[in-house]
């Protein structure tokens, strides 16, 4: 009896975590830049954020993009039961990507909000209108500060206000509107410059850019210089806050690399092929080896051909189930303890991508690519939903590392019991470059022309933009 509840219990764990899913909005946001004459800049943030009452997990990190590298958090908080509490943080720099991490929270359960508070300097983001205005009188000198607002990928804004605050010596008629102009103005005390919007929707974007006088900053100020084109009234380097919120199985999605990497320019034919499985549109998105094998494995721990023992280690057992083409080749790769053995690496992924370029004969590579970007974009984290497809999408929105990373580990819910793997390391950098090796020969172009599958990143900031990437 005893077996038989755990047995049930275990189930129900099962069913529930793969069908978790986390939904969430913003009830207010409030952005508020102070412009001070030393051409630093001072930014009040304060959003709600909610956790929606259907959601079956809870809020417990919170990561915030910041504008620049040289941005600096001096303090933070949070509100609960209108009592205000000391909130730590802590900054990552590294790569393109700058943020505050915001992981000691109080969880935030469904139905529940949490209002968070904090305050950064900002160097470095007021720029010359354009290339003439170091050469024009002190007196006719202009510059730009431009700024979007923190956009989010996956919930609506409900109220959102932004305000740019400037000392009071600043007359409002020398100033002017690039992108749109203002939702109020206030002189009382200080010339304050302001935009209110309602239910803004997910991922949206909103541009907004203020031309000043240079003589309203200190005389020994200099703007940076990042020249426009003669069309363009003004300087697209602005300050984008991406709220990047990290809740369990979400990381960061806006990618500056490209990662849909693909054969398609060397396809061609008239319509998409649309038959590949979880690992076949690995092979044609060429994800990493380290990527593909784990794929290839979870698949393989499914049949009860490989699995993992009390120690955390994999172990290949016989089986009379059927094999997929891929498995096949990669079952005579490794040896009993599913170590992939060097000498036999070469010739698999040449015969996996010759058997890609088989399959993807006669079709269109540009279509595929369309295809299975949409795919991927569509699919959820459901009950029925064969887990590779979301390890894939993961990869490919940056959510998963290349290798494993002890400070970082990736760790989604419907993993289950085949997250282990996610810990070990199967591919050395020798390997890895045997891989592309084998793609870039396999898919080389017969044409004079013929380049490889192009960018098609549909969240790629815009190159002028000082982008700190990610969305929950």
């Amino acid at each position: 009896m005893k077996k038989t509840l755990n047995v049930v219990f275990l189930l129900i764990l099962i069913a529930f975590t793969a069908s978790a899913v986390f939904r969430y909005e913003i009830d207010w946001q409030k952005d508020i830049l102070e412009v001070d004459s030393s051409g630093q800049i001072l930014l009040n943030k304060s959003f709600s954020f909610r956790v929606l009452p259907e959601s079956t997990e809870n809020g417990t990190e919170i990561w915030v993009g910041l504008p620049t590298k040289n941005t600096k958090v001096t303090n933070a908080s949070y509100v609960e039961n209108r009592v205000s509490t000391a909130l730590e943080f802590r900054q990552d720099t590294s790569g393109d990507n700058y943020q505050v991490i915001f992981d000691r929270i109080p969880a935030i359960l469904p139905g529940q909000s949490l209002e968070i508070h904090y305050t950064a300097t900002v160097p470095d983001l007021i720029y010359w209108l354009d290339k003439k205005q170091p050469d024009e009188e002190p007196n006719a000198q202009r510059v730009a500060l431009s700024y979007i607002p923190a956009w989010w990928d996956k919930a609506v804004v409900r109220e959102l206000t932004l305000e740019f605050r400037f000392a009071s010596h600043l007359n409002l008629s020398d100033v002017q509107y690039a992108k749109v102009e203002p939702h109020f103005v206030d002189t009382d005390q200080q010339l304050v410059i302001g935009y209110t919007y309602q239910n803004v929707p997910q991922e949206t974007k909103l541009h907004h850019s203020i031309i000043l006088p240079k003589n309203y900053f200190a005389s020994n100020f200099e703007p940076q210089r990042d020249w426009l084109t003669n069309s363009q009234i003004t300087v697209i380097v602005s300050i984008v806050v991406v709220l990047v919120l990290l809740f369990g199985a979400f990381v960061r999605y806006l990618v500056k690399q490209e990662r849909y990497t693909t054969p398609a320019a060397y396809i061609t034919g008239k319509e998409a092929y649309t038959n590949f499985d979880p690992v076949e549109t690995a092979l044609f998105f060429s994800v990493p080896g380290e990527i593909l094998v784990k794929l290839i494995i979870m698949g393989l721990m499914d049949k009860n051909i490989i699995k993992m023992t009390s120690t955390k280690q994999l172990k290949r057992e016989a089986t009379l189930e059927k094999l997929t083409w891929y498995e096949e080749l990669f079952l005579d790769v490794i040896d009993k303890e599913v170590n992939i053995k060097p000498e036999k690496w070469t010739d698999f992924c040449r015969e996996t991508l010759d058997k890609l370029k088989e399959m993807l004969g006669g079709y269109c590579g540009a279509q595929t690519k369309a295809y299975y970007q949409r795919k991927l974009a569509d699919i959820h984290v459901e009950e029925n939903t064969d887990p590779r497809w979301l390890v894939l999408k993961d990869y490919l929105n940056r959510k998963i590392y290349e290798k494993p990373k002890s400070n970082k580990q990736y760790e989604p819910v419907y993993l289950n019991s085949y997250l282990p793997i996610f810990y070990l390391s199967f591919i050395d950098n020798d390997m890895e470059r045997e891989r592309k090796a084998a793609f870039t020969k396999t898919f080389t172009s017969s044409s004079s022309g013929g380049h490889s599958g192009g960018s098609s990143c549909a969240c790629a900031c815009a190159c002028a933009c000082a982008s700190s990437g990610g969305c929950t």
